[in-house]
């Protein structure tokens, strides 16, 4: 079974080949002054173009769907909830890991209060 790869470049290649063949048939139809023909090699040169051109968005979509999903940590945090726990503390003692753990039971918590009622994003709010 053939890659993907191969696919896109064989498949690339026989777009590059037909836009070939057709340049060539405009330029015989332009010494030979056949217009038709002009017309015909031009337009199918142009459907060509934008075949291949949709072809390679089409294999570049299908590319970014194949790659793998970035990897959450052990405690369910984003890269930059990661990030962010890794920097809340200046306390050298704590690990990464460690840093991540409190973070993540921080945000827990945080979430829990908001469902229960106890803490709303209000709170302090000064209303006149």
């Amino acid at each position: 079974m053939a890659s993907y790869d191969e696919i896109y470049r064989q498949a690339m290649a026989g777009y590059r080949s037909a836009i070939v063949e057709q340049q060539a048939a405009f330029e015989r139809a332009t010494l030979a002054g056949d217009v038709d023909e002009q017309i015909r090699a031009s337009q199918e040169l142009a459907a060509l173009r934008v075949q291949a051109n949709e072809y390679h968005a089409m294999c570049v979509q299908h590319a970014e769907t194949m790659r793998p999903a970035p990897q959450a940590s052990k405690y369910g945090l984003s890269e930059q909830e990661r990030e962010v726990a890794h920097n809340w503390t200046s306390d050298a003692s704590l690990s990464n890991d460690e840093r991540e753990r409190i973070y993540a039971e921080q945000r827990a918590k945080y979430r829990q209060m908001r469902a229960d009622g106890s803490y709303r994003d209000d709170q302090g709010m000064v209303r006149r």
